[in-house]
């Protein structure tokens, strides 16, 4: 499911859109994957998926009370300049959402080499 609203707002205020990649953010937490055996893991790999279905994270917390001690990246790329617009179409919104994911993507394939750790990029 695509999220446009933060770009039509940003149009109707005229703010410019900073794209913004996070690096590290997936080995913070370690979550149980459906490979392990034990009745209790079993348990928590359950909760874990409805979780996800239910609210769109996992809990970490029921497995791993504070952090993994890693790395947290974070990689700015240039502002994409919005001209003001009080009701934007929907071409418009689309648009201007498009210039913002390929200046993600752009990103990412910029510094992935130094900080991706062979994660791919999965933009949702």
């Amino acid at each position: 499911m695509l999220r446009f609203g933060f770009v039509k707002v940003a149009i109707q205020t005229g703010a410019s859109l900073v794209p913004c990649l996070g690096f590290g953010e997936n080995d913070l937490f370690s979550t149980v994957d459906n490979q392990s055996t034990g009745f209790f893991s079993q348990k928590l790999y359950k909760i874990q998926v409805w979780c996800m279905k239910k609210c769109s994270f996992s809990a970490p917390l029921l497995t791993q009370f504070f952090p993994n001690r890693v790395s947290l990246i974070c990689v700015v790329g240039a502002p994409i300049d919005v001209e003001k617009v009080a009701d934007p179409s929907v071409e418009l919104v689309g648009k201007v959402h498009a210039q913002y994911v390929k200046a993600l993507v752009d990103l990412y394939e910029k510094h992935k080499a130094e900080h991706g750790n062979g994660v791919e990029l999965e933009l949702t």
